[in-house]
């Protein structure tokens, strides 16, 4: 679902808030990384090695998808919203007039 911004402040705190949840994606991933590391020591705890390695390469996965998709189109919306209108040339009911 997409969601309506009313204000400048809103989308900047959906940005603030998407790269904080890059952010912590990313230290997810990281220190599963590092469990994974000391797990994969231990011949019984090869195959959980596995599955934290693969939850780390998911995590990474979701944070990019964040930082490529969301950041840019957040952008897009603070841009649109900081542009200027473009002010009302109704001609009215007589028409446009023609200069001759």
């Amino acid at each position: 679902m997409k969601r309506r911004y009313t204000t400048e402040a809103q989308i900047i705190a959906a940005i603030e808030h998407t790269q904080h949840q890059a952010r912590q994606l990313l230290e997810r991933a990281e220190s599963l990384e590092l469990s994974a590391g000391v797990l994969i020591q231990i011949p019984d705890s090869v195959e959980e090695a596995k599955a934290k390695r693969e939850e780390a390469k998911a995590c990474r996965r979701r944070a990019e998808l964040m930082v490529s998709r969301s950041l840019p189109r957040l952008g897009q919306k603070l841009a649109q919203f900081r542009t200027l209108p473009l002010p009302n040339m109704d001609p009215g009911p007589e028409g446009v007039p023609l200069a001759l």
